[in-house]
């Protein structure tokens, strides 16, 4: 298989299996950001004012890429980021124990997802700006 770039690495070969990607062989990340503060292509671990926490991939000096955000409260994104916000796939853990996986545009649960709550009841189906608008499963 021939080298494929997808965002800022480099994969030697690979396969997209289910929306996931599995790798086989080399894989090369973003370098770390310089210690000048430039934070733009590159990766960095920020402590913010308010406790909360980033580690992840930086653009022009926002969140783009892929990341983790945690709140100084414990809540949390895994995910993709775009422009300094949850955008692409990713998956939000809240405090009380609930979990939503799926889809985010622009900072809110918008597209195909899972609210999973923490007593196990699940809704699964279509959000738009935060809120399940069509349900196609409920349990």
């Amino acid at each position: 298989m021939s080298n494929q770039f997808y965002r800022y690495e480099m994969i030697r070969s690979g396969f997209l299996l289910s929306g996931l990607l599995l790798v086989v062989g080399s894989v090369f990340a973003l370098p770390d950001c310089p210690e000048n503060g430039a934070l733009h292509k590159c990766s960095a671990s920020v402590e913010l004012d308010s406790g909360s926490q980033y580690v992840g991939d930086f653009v022009n000096g926002l969140y783009e890429g892929q990341g983790k955000y945690t709140y100084s409260d414990g809540e949390g994104y895994v995910g993709a980021f775009l422009e300094g916000k949850f955008h692409g796939q990713g998956v939000y853990s809240y405090v009380n124990g609930d979990k939503y996986v799926g889809e985010f545009k622009l900072g809110k649960k918008s597209g195909r997802g899972v609210y999973t709550r923490a007593d196990g009841s699940v809704e699964r189906g279509v959000f738009l700006d935060g809120r399940l608008i069509y349900e196609s499963e409920r349990k």
